[in-house]
């Protein structure tokens, strides 16, 4: 809870106050799909969902006390990092890492931080001026609720 929840209010706590004398600032939290469906560890889902509310109501907050400050957040589906998880399974169970991948990624991979990166570059940038709030899913699909039917098939 403290990693994944309390330090991202704390980081707004001490940093907003300069962003107020500025009249402009970014705040981007990472959070995660598993926040908006059962899809990993029941704490893991529960605290990312405490983000995404915080997110969305202090994007809000912060709309109305000072336009200029947007706070947002992103969804990332399964990312593959340097020494995360994914990669300790594809190392040690990687039939798991496939089976995964075949039956909740619609895409059939990981995706990369560089993806993840590209979306918090316009959250940072004057083009999300009207974002307060807003959460993007970058997942590739993999968020259930994205898909109730394959209209495709």
């Amino acid at each position: 809870f403290k990693l994944n929840f309390e330090v991202s209010v704390q980081l707004v706590n001490h940093l907003v106050p300069n962003m107020k004398k500025s009249k402009w600032g970014r705040i981007v939290n990472i959070t995660s799909c598993a926040g908006l469906e059962n899809s990993g560890p029941v704490t893991f889902s529960s605290v990312k969902a405490v983000l995404s509310a915080y997110t969305r109501s202090m994007g809000r907050v912060l709309a109305i006390e000072e336009p200029g400050i947007v706070m947002t957040a992103i969804f990332p589906g399964v990312v593959i990092t340097k020494g995360g998880h994914w990669e300790e399974v594809l190392k040690t169970n990687p039939a798991h890492a496939e089976k995964y991948l075949k039956e909740r990624c619609p895409v059939g991979r990981f995706g990369h931080i560089d993806e993840i990166g590209k979306v918090v570059v316009f959250y940072c940038s004057e083009l999300a001026s009207f974002c307060h709030g807003a959460i993007i899913p970058v997942d590739a699909g993999q968020s259930k609720h994205y898909m109730a039917h394959n209209y495709l098939s």
